[in-house]
């Protein structure tokens, strides 16, 4: 059984890659995808970077469990 440590290492690593292919494939939401939604409509530029970047890291950690 892996330790804790192991643990955010590899999801370290994987998140990293999938970033990587992200970028190359442009599947990252974008800001004017975020802001057609609900709610969304007036948020700023850089608190909908970190919406997406949570969003993004959340999918990443439930593809890979």
């Amino acid at each position: 059984m892996e330790n804790n440590e192991t643990v955010k290492s590899r999801i370290t690593a994987e998140t990293a890659l999938v970033q990587l292919q992200a970028k190359k494939n442009q599947v990252k939401l974008t800001i004017e995808e975020l802001r057609s939604c609900k709610g969304f409509e007036t948020i700023s530029e850089s608190e909908g970077q970190e919406i997406i970047e949570s969003l993004f890291q959340l999918a990443v950690i439930v593809y890979n469990f």
